[in-house]
């Protein structure tokens, strides 16, 4: 759905639709399909035997995503670690795969430990972690590995930087994950169903500022720049993780004890003003039709170049 076209239409759907999705999102892909059987004279060598893959969504199961680190923009990379704390499934795991499409694994260890054996494999999209050192691996006992990794610019990671023309000359960098590309910036269990609790740490600019999902936990001024923080305290889908940072402006007002804002780049005009009070009246909408709002707020996040809508939960870009 275009969002430029929508903010000039009249009434409150568009933005319904947005609270809708956040609310109540869903993910699916296409099952691949069959291969054809070759010629009868053909003649097929032997192929040695491999490890199978696991079937989706199994073993693991990841309790909890920690990410911290920063965009650097003179590689236009992220370069972060990420912390992932799972239920390995399998009691005496030898090794266990992660998804991961990001431009550089650099080290996996476990959280105060050693470092781990791991291999890429860039067709699969695949990490797999040598876990066998690992003592006393449990299926109910969690663990958190620790993932040095730097990720690319690419259909999920937006990286776009100021442009002459542009009434906002300011860069910005945001995430487009669904339905399946958050393993293009994160290494993950990319899988819809395994929800998980999220953190984002991130250094930036000076002037500039982080949305996130979550609750912001911590915002600090160094020599250095801004470093803010993002937590939530319940599960997200890994498709649903996202966050945004650039030079914005924010508008904000209250729906009840709901904080509900809209974020732009600064410069960029707009009838923020009405757009927060539909954003109110929908939320008020589909209240009456459904449930309370369940999350800690709700912002709509004004993206440059991207020409449609994304229901991030509690953040539609």
């Amino acid at each position: 759905m275009d969002l430029a076209r929508s903010l000039v239409r009249p009434g409150t759907w568009l933005v319904a639709v947005f609270l809708a999705s956040s609310v109540a999102a869903c993910s699916g892909a296409d099952p691949t399909a069959p291969g054809q059987s070759p010629p009868d004279d053909t003649e097929l060598s032997p192929e040695p035997p491999s490890e199978p893959e696991p079937p989706p969504g199994a073993p693991i199961d990841v309790q909890r995503y920690e990410v911290t680190g920063e965009f650097d923009w003179s590689r236009v990379r992220l370069v972060a670690t990420v912390a992932v704390t799972l239920l390995p499934g399998d009691d005496g795991l030898r090794s266990l795969r992660l998804d991961s499409a990001v431009a550089e694994v650099k080290a996996v260890r476990v959280a105060g430990g050693a470092d781990l054996p791991y291999t890429v494999d860039a067709e699969l999209r695949a990490l797999r972690v040598d876990v066998s050192r690992v003592p006393d691996i449990a299926a109910d006992q969690a663990i958190t590995l620790e993932i040095d990794y730097e990720a690319a610019e690419s259909v999920a990671l937006r990286a776009i930087p100021a442009r002459r023309g542009d009434p906002a000359a300011s860069r910005a960098v945001y995430t487009l994950s669904e339905p399946l590309d958050a393993a293009l910036w994160m290494p993950c269990h990319n899988t819809p169903e395994d929800r998980a609790v999220f953190s984002i740490d991130l250094g930036m600019g000076a002037q500039e500022t982080m949305i996130a999902n979550g609750t912001l936990v911590s915002d600090e001024q160094g020599a250095s720049g801004r470093r803010m923080k993002y937590a939530t305290d319940y599960t997200v889908p890994i498709y649903l993780m996202a966050f945004a940072i650039g030079d914005f402006e924010v508008e904000g007002t209250m729906k009840g004890i709901l904080p509900v804002s809209v974020w732009h780049r600064r410069g960029v005009p707009g009838d923020y003003d009405r757009l927060l009070d539909e954003v109110v009246r929908s939320i008020g909408l589909f209240e009456e039709l459904l449930v309370p709002y369940p999350f800690e707020k709700y912002a709509l996040v004004l993206v440059p170049e991207y020409g449609g809508g994304l229901e991030n939960l509690g953040i539609t870009f």
